[in-house]
């Protein structure tokens, strides 16, 4: 089976890029450069496309915070690591629903955190602490290791662009 790249139409290139450490103690790492719908020369990469959550901005770490906060807010119990990861499968599965267009962005609010404080054996009311939980996400911004550093580095080389699917005000 090809891998998505191929069955995409991307193109791998001659050429090798070094990505930059993260951290100055470490080492560079190469990377393979495909480009789509054909092969380019390395001086016409003129654009890098960064996804911001989890490799800019560390949604998980945002989420934790605004759990930790929340559940201390709303009187609902202590935050314990391992309910990060009830969070986390509830929510990707959410996702996967809207991406299959059986759910959308209004329906998921409504049940999220419903389904999370269901699956923790908590009682709390899921929509009030969706609206605090989302302010949260609004005013956090925990840049991922190294982020910054990255950016840094690249900003004077290339056109640096973000995306996210993200809602526009959580960016």
């Amino acid at each position: 089976m090809k891998s998505f790249s191929y069955v995409f139409g991307f193109t791998e290139n001659s050429f090798t890029h070094i990505h930059p450490p993260y951290h100055k103690e470490n080492e560079g790492h190469h990377l393979v450069i495909m480009t789509c719908p054909k092969q380019v020369s390395k001086d016409m990469l003129k654009v890098i496309l960064f996804d911001i959550d989890n490799t800019l901005l560390s949604f998980d770490g945002c989420v934790k915070e605004s759990m930790k906060s929340g559940f201390e807010k709303f009187k609902i119990g202590t935050y314990e690591e391992g309910m990060f990861s009830v969070f986390n499968q509830i929510n990707i599965d959410l996702w996967q629903l809207i991406e299959k267009g059986k759910l959308d962005f209004e329906e998921l609010q409504k049940k999220r955190w419903n389904m999370v404080f269901e699956s923790l054996g908590m009682s709390a009311d899921g929509v009030a602490f969706e609206k605090y939980f989302r302010e949260c996400l609004f005013e956090s911004a925990i840049p991922e290791n190294g982020a910054m550093e990255l950016v840094k580095y690249l900003h004077s080389k290339y056109i640096l662009c973000v995306a996210s699917n993200g809602p526009y005000m959580q960016q």
